[in-house]
Protein backbone atom coordinates (compact mmCIF):
# COMPACT_ATOMS: atom_id res chain seq x y z
CA UNK A 1 0.00 0.00 0.00
CA UNK A 2 3.27 2.39 0.45
CA UNK A 3 2.33 5.88 -1.38
CA UNK A 4 4.86 8.57 -2.61
CA UNK A 5 3.86 11.34 0.31
CA UNK A 6 5.48 14.37 1.16
CA UNK A 7 7.56 14.42 3.68
CA UNK A 8 6.75 16.22 6.49
CA UNK A 9 9.14 17.80 9.14
CA UNK A 10 7.56 16.68 12.39
CA UNK A 11 6.58 13.18 13.43
CA UNK A 12 3.07 13.65 14.78
CA UNK A 13 1.62 10.90 17.56
CA UNK A 14 -1.83 10.25 16.26
CA UNK A 15 -4.02 7.62 17.63
CA UNK A 16 -6.12 5.99 15.52
CA UNK A 17 -9.70 4.75 17.25
CA UNK A 18 -11.16 1.65 15.77
CA UNK A 19 -9.51 -1.55 13.92
CA UNK A 20 -12.11 -1.49 11.34
CA UNK A 21 -11.41 -1.93 7.63
CA UNK A 22 -11.45 1.60 7.33
CA UNK A 23 -9.44 2.56 11.04
CA UNK A 24 -6.75 -0.22 9.78
CA UNK A 25 -5.96 2.17 6.47
CA UNK A 26 -5.47 5.24 8.07
CA UNK A 27 -3.48 3.63 10.47
CA UNK A 28 -1.26 2.24 8.01
CA UNK A 29 -1.46 5.64 5.81
CA UNK A 30 -0.28 7.60 8.96
CA UNK A 31 2.48 5.44 9.61
CA UNK A 32 3.22 5.09 6.15
CA UNK A 33 3.79 8.97 6.38
CA UNK A 34 6.25 8.76 9.12
CA UNK A 35 3.57 9.23 11.83
CA UNK A 36 3.77 7.76 15.52
CA UNK A 37 0.73 5.52 15.22
CA UNK A 38 -1.78 3.71 18.29
CA UNK A 39 -4.45 1.74 16.90
CA UNK A 40 -6.52 1.36 19.48
CA UNK A 41 -8.21 -2.16 19.16
CA UNK A 42 -11.44 -3.19 21.38
CA UNK A 43 -10.45 -6.69 21.93
CA UNK A 44 -7.15 -7.41 23.80
CA UNK A 45 -7.34 -11.11 21.72
CA UNK A 46 -7.62 -9.29 18.94
CA UNK A 47 -4.93 -6.33 19.70
CA UNK A 48 -1.86 -8.98 20.19
CA UNK A 49 -2.80 -10.06 16.81
CA UNK A 50 -2.68 -7.64 15.17
CA UNK A 51 0.62 -6.70 16.83
CA UNK A 52 2.05 -10.38 16.21
CA UNK A 53 1.19 -10.49 12.51
CA UNK A 54 1.03 -6.81 11.64
CA UNK A 55 -1.98 -7.60 9.55
CA UNK A 56 -5.72 -7.92 10.12
CA UNK A 57 -6.47 -11.11 12.13
CA UNK A 58 -9.84 -11.18 10.64
CA UNK A 59 -9.00 -11.30 7.20
CA UNK A 60 -11.56 -8.18 6.46
CA UNK A 61 -8.93 -5.47 4.84
CA UNK A 62 -5.66 -6.63 2.79
CA UNK A 63 -3.19 -4.10 4.57
CA UNK A 64 -0.50 -4.48 6.74
CA UNK A 65 1.05 -2.18 9.10
CA UNK A 66 4.39 -0.40 9.07
CA UNK A 67 6.71 -0.04 11.86
CA UNK A 68 5.38 2.81 13.15
CA UNK A 69 1.97 1.72 13.76
CA UNK A 70 1.60 -0.08 17.57
CA UNK A 71 -1.85 -1.65 18.20
CA UNK A 72 -3.26 -1.73 21.64
CA UNK A 73 -6.49 -2.46 23.63
CA UNK A 74 -6.13 0.46 26.05
CA UNK A 75 -7.60 3.44 24.94
CA UNK A 76 -5.40 5.42 27.65
CA UNK A 77 -2.27 4.31 25.84
CA UNK A 78 -2.75 4.67 22.71
CA UNK A 79 -4.36 8.71 23.39
CA UNK A 80 -1.23 9.23 26.21
CA UNK A 81 0.92 12.60 24.47
CA UNK A 82 -1.03 12.52 20.99
CA UNK A 83 -2.23 15.21 19.24
CA UNK A 84 -4.62 13.84 17.13
CA UNK A 85 -7.61 11.22 17.45
CA UNK A 86 -8.88 9.56 14.55
CA UNK A 87 -12.14 8.16 15.92
CA UNK A 88 -12.92 5.41 13.09
CA UNK A 89 -15.74 3.27 15.70
CA UNK A 90 -19.55 2.47 14.18
CA UNK A 91 -21.76 4.86 15.39
CA UNK A 92 -23.48 2.64 17.86
CA UNK A 93 -20.27 3.12 20.05
CA UNK A 94 -19.41 6.22 19.32
CA UNK A 95 -20.64 7.54 22.61
CA UNK A 96 -19.26 5.12 24.80
CA UNK A 97 -15.71 5.71 22.95
CA UNK A 98 -16.19 9.38 23.32
CA UNK A 99 -16.98 9.20 27.14
CA UNK A 100 -14.02 6.86 27.47
CA UNK A 101 -12.10 9.13 25.17
CA UNK A 102 -12.63 12.00 27.43
CA UNK A 103 -11.36 10.33 30.76
CA UNK A 104 -8.40 9.59 29.00
CA UNK A 105 -7.66 12.63 26.17
CA UNK A 106 -4.11 15.06 27.19
CA UNK A 107 -5.21 18.48 26.77
CA UNK A 108 -5.23 19.89 23.04
CA UNK A 109 -6.03 16.84 21.33
CA UNK A 110 -8.07 17.67 18.47
CA UNK A 111 -10.68 14.85 16.90
CA UNK A 112 -11.18 13.54 13.40
CA UNK A 113 -14.55 12.18 13.05
CA UNK A 114 -14.47 9.31 10.36
CA UNK A 115 -17.59 7.62 11.12
CA UNK A 116 -20.14 7.39 8.51
CA UNK A 117 -24.11 7.89 8.85
CA UNK A 118 -26.47 9.96 11.26
CA UNK A 119 -27.77 9.07 14.51
CA UNK A 120 -31.70 8.53 14.70
CA UNK A 121 -34.24 10.08 15.67
CA UNK A 122 -32.65 13.76 15.25
CA UNK A 123 -30.34 13.26 12.15
CA UNK A 124 -27.05 14.42 14.22
CA UNK A 125 -23.93 13.86 13.05
CA UNK A 126 -21.31 11.91 14.67
CA UNK A 127 -19.18 15.17 14.99
CA UNK A 128 -21.65 16.97 16.91
CA UNK A 129 -21.65 13.83 19.27
CA UNK A 130 -17.72 13.96 19.64
CA UNK A 131 -17.84 17.64 20.08
CA UNK A 132 -20.85 17.19 22.75
CA UNK A 133 -18.32 14.82 24.55
CA UNK A 134 -15.05 16.76 24.44
CA UNK A 135 -15.72 20.15 25.12
CA UNK A 136 -13.07 22.21 24.47
CA UNK A 137 -12.07 19.89 21.99
CA UNK A 138 -11.22 21.03 18.47
CA UNK A 139 -13.35 18.51 15.77
CA UNK A 140 -12.57 18.07 12.15
CA UNK A 141 -14.55 15.56 9.98
CA UNK A 142 -13.12 12.89 7.13
CA UNK A 143 -15.38 11.60 4.58
CA UNK A 144 -15.31 9.84 1.37
CA UNK A 145 -16.48 8.97 -1.48
CA UNK A 146 -13.86 6.21 -0.64
CA UNK A 147 -14.04 2.46 0.23
CA UNK A 148 -11.22 0.97 2.47
CA UNK A 149 -10.57 -2.19 0.52
CA UNK A 150 -9.39 0.48 -2.36
CA UNK A 151 -7.51 2.74 -0.60
CA UNK A 152 -5.19 -0.04 0.40
CA UNK A 153 -5.59 -1.51 -3.09
CA UNK A 154 -4.10 2.04 -4.25
CA UNK A 155 -7.16 2.57 -5.97
CA UNK A 156 -7.76 6.47 -6.80
CA UNK A 157 -9.89 7.53 -4.26
CA UNK A 158 -11.29 10.91 -3.07
CA UNK A 159 -11.31 12.12 0.65
CA UNK A 160 -13.03 15.60 2.57
CA UNK A 161 -11.73 17.18 5.54
CA UNK A 162 -14.16 19.69 6.93
CA UNK A 163 -13.82 21.68 10.34
CA UNK A 164 -14.93 25.13 11.49
CA UNK A 165 -11.62 26.18 12.04
CA UNK A 166 -9.96 26.53 8.55
CA UNK A 167 -6.34 25.73 10.12
CA UNK A 168 -7.31 22.80 11.34
CA UNK A 169 -8.96 21.30 8.41
CA UNK A 170 -5.32 22.62 6.71
CA UNK A 171 -3.43 20.45 9.54
CA UNK A 172 -5.65 16.91 8.83
CA UNK A 173 -5.72 17.93 5.31
CA UNK A 174 -1.94 18.00 5.54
Amino acid sequence: MSRDAPSHPSRTRIAVLGAGAWGSVLAALLGERGHDVRLWVRDPERAARWAERRRDPLGRTPVALPAAVRPTAHLAEAVADAEAAFAVVPNAALDDVAARLRAAAPRGLFVVSCSKGLFPPDLSRPSAHLAAALPGSRVAVLSGPNLANEIAAGLPAAATVAARDVGLAELVQG
